[in-house]
């Protein structure tokens, strides 16, 4: 079974997804080789039961274009994760899914106590392992003898060699967006230690 990768990102409004929410929710579908193949986003409503961090708000008020892009066409939890089984359930019937994040320990956190917390009938399982692309990719630079300000360096021009197509922005801090670039670095690197 060829493997897709579900690279996704999380906006939140604090550091974690029991006293915290999550606003927005992005993930784009590669293929093992680097195609794009599908993308999802959805802005959530904060919990009734949740409160915002105030450090996270800070950071918030500093970056009002994206917390207003968070706050559009919100939908409630349980709608966004019957979006989510929907998607997974869509690609699981012919592929091996693969979950990737950046922090995984964060996104990954969020993700799943969400999705379990707000389950529809038949929402399929959708596994408790997601890569985390941090550690990973501090792991790969050693490998290739780099600095990570040496890879910051030479990464986009790697990533345009690599992925066909338009790179979206860095730190959009849209989900879908976050989610398309990290998932492009991911596997352009991935490419280039594979070569090895």
């Amino acid at each position: 079974m060829d493997t897709v990768w579900f690279s996704f990102d999380v906006e939140t409004d604090g550091p974690g997804p029991i006293y915290n929410s999550m606003i927005s929710l992005g993930i784009a579908v590669f293929s093992d080789d680097g195609h794009l193949l599908d993308q999802f986003e959805v802005n959530i409503e904060q919990r009734e039961d949740c409160e915002e961090d105030p450090d996270t708000m800070e950071w918030w008020q500093q970056n009002q274009a994206a917390w207003k892009y968070c706050q559009q066409k919100q939908v409630a939890p349980l709608v966004a994760m019957y979006r989510v089984a929907k998607l997974y359930k869509k690609w699981s019937a012919d592929y091996d899914v693969k979950w990737v994040a950046q922090p995984a320990c964060f996104d990954w956190m969020f993700l799943k106590s969400y999705y379990e917390a707000f389950p529809s009938v038949g929402n399929p399982h959708i596994g408790y392992s997601c890569t985390d692309f941090s550690s990973l990719r501090e792991t790969w630079l050693n490998i290739l003898g780099l600095s990570l300000d040496e890879y910051k360096e030479q990464r986009l021009e790697w990533m345009k060699e690599f992925y066909v197509g338009d790179l979206p922005a860095e730190d959009s801090h849209r989900a879908v967006e976050d989610a398309l670039f990290q998932g492009i670095e991911f596997l352009t690197l991935k490419q280039r230690i594979n070569a090895l």
